[in-house]
């Protein structure tokens, strides 16, 4: 069964597929709305699936502003194999709405491509998974201002989202208004389950909320092998900002977030939590920075906050006691790596040009806390091997350079410079 309609300036159009109609495997729906004010709904009902709505060459299309495209579950359970495709699909305009909402036992039913372009949109996709077979989206993506991005998808293993964009500015409410029903969030990504993936997400522009009521770029995943309470990766930005996460453990969590305009550029980030219950927050709001964290120990916390510029990026130590001591331990400029249990690192970096690395290594209950201010140029490398260190470092000046090791128990180090 195909079906393929044109509509041209129509107040309203609603599409009903269900029973027999779309119960079938292989039936394939194509629309155009060429207007404003259209409404198509999709409905699919339970069966064989391999259902098909839009395609590359045939999509569905609403050219317009303040259309609907709703694709939903007509009733019941028995879509956990449904494998029902919105192959492509794609709005032209200003304020219109994209959702797909499949409420039980909906494992194996896909997205391939959703694009919508204009300003002031907001999709939205919704999935409780069955037991056995998760759901995909593999390309959301909204270019424009204002828009808004919501993915949910529970319960059921190795959810996947490739990719969700967007490419524009003003995305998420600093001050959320009363008659707006939405997550409010810019891009907002919630997974629960097992074995979740997000391959990336990703916003790029300027005057992107990254605070207040609903910030612009939140990210959640619950289960294993997932972060379990805050799973952000932000780039609000352009021109080579980076995020890299890889998470091997359980419970897992990160927080990372680059640059506050477009004017933040060349900043990289990357983590590796190969334990469990470990937490890595990171703030880069200047240009230039590096910050290569690891965690492979249990419960351990990293904290990292950078305003400055071209901090953590040198190819290496000049100081002659940071440049060994980072030697002997392997450490690169930007590094922060955590071995044991339960260890902590707190930086703050309020200036330019400084480089940093630390190690806690060997054991547990070990403490670092870093405050950089300053006119910038300065160095510290900290190495702890035992249980229970403790070392507090503040240089408060320009070009100072500090550099400790701490080997054994219950050890403590005071820098002031």
């Amino acid at each position: 069964m195909n079906i393929k309609l044109a509509l041209v300036s129509l107040a309203a159009l609603s599409i009903a597929m269900a029973g027999p109609a779309f119960a079938g495997s292989g039936n394939e729906a194509y629309t155009l709305q060429d207007g404003n004010s259209n409404t198509l709904v999709i409905q699919q009902s339970a069966g064989p699936g391999n259902n098909r709505v839009g395609t590359a060459t045939n999509p569905i299309l609403q050219q317009g502003n303040s259309n609907s495209f709703q694709e939903q579950q007509f009733t019941g359970g028995g879509f956990s194999k449904g494998n029902n495709v919105i192959e492509e699909g794609a709005q032209v305009g200003n304020n219109n709405q994209f959702s797909s909402s499949y409420s039980n036992n909906t494992g194996s039913n896909v997205i391939d491509s959703m694009k919508q372009t204009g300003n002031l949109n907001r999709a939205s996709v919704g999935r409780n998974g069955s037991a056995v077979i998760g759901s995909y989206v593999g390309d959301l993506h909204q270019t424009g201002n204002s828009n808004f991005l919501a993915i949910t998808q529970q319960n059921g293993p190795s959810n996947r989202v490739e990719q969700a964009l967007q490419i524009g500015s003003n995305n998420g409410w600093t001050v959320q208004p009363s008659s707006f029903t939405g997550s409010g969030y810019g891009t907002y990504i919630v997974q629960s389950g097992s074995g979740n993936r997000i391959a990336q997400s990703y916003i790029e522009g300027s005057n992107n909320n990254s605070s207040g009521a609903r910030p612009a770029h939140l990210i959640r995943q619950t289960g294993n092998d997932n972060g379990q309470t805050a799973s952000i990766a932000s780039t609000l930005g352009s021109n080579g900002n980076a995020i890299q996460v890889t998470q091997n453990g359980d419970s897992n969590n990160f927080n990372l977030q680059q640059g506050v305009t477009t004017a933040s550029t060349q900043n990289f980030i990357t983590l590796v939590q190969t334990g469990d219950a470990n937490m890595a927050t990171a703030t880069q709001a200047g240009s230039f920075n590096r910050l290569n964290g690891a965690q492979t120990g249990d419960s351990n916390t990293i904290t990292a906050l950078v305003t400055g510029d071209s901090n953590g990026s040198a190819a290496s130590f000049t100081n002659a006691g940071a440049s060994a001591l980072a030697g002997d331990n392997s450490l690169a400029s930007g590094d922060v790596i955590q071995n044991g249990l339960t260890n902590s690192v707190t930086l703050s970096v309020v200036s330019s040009n400084n480089q940093f690395a630390f190690l806690q290594t060997g054991g547990n209950g070990n403490l670092i806390t870093a405050t950089v201010t300053g006119v910038g140029n300065n160095q510290v490398v900290g190495v702890q091997d035992g249980n229970t260190n403790t070392a507090t470092i503040t240089q408060a000046g320009g070009s100072n350079a500090a550099a400790f090791a701490q080997i054994g128990d219950g050890n403590s180090t005071s820098i002031n410079q």
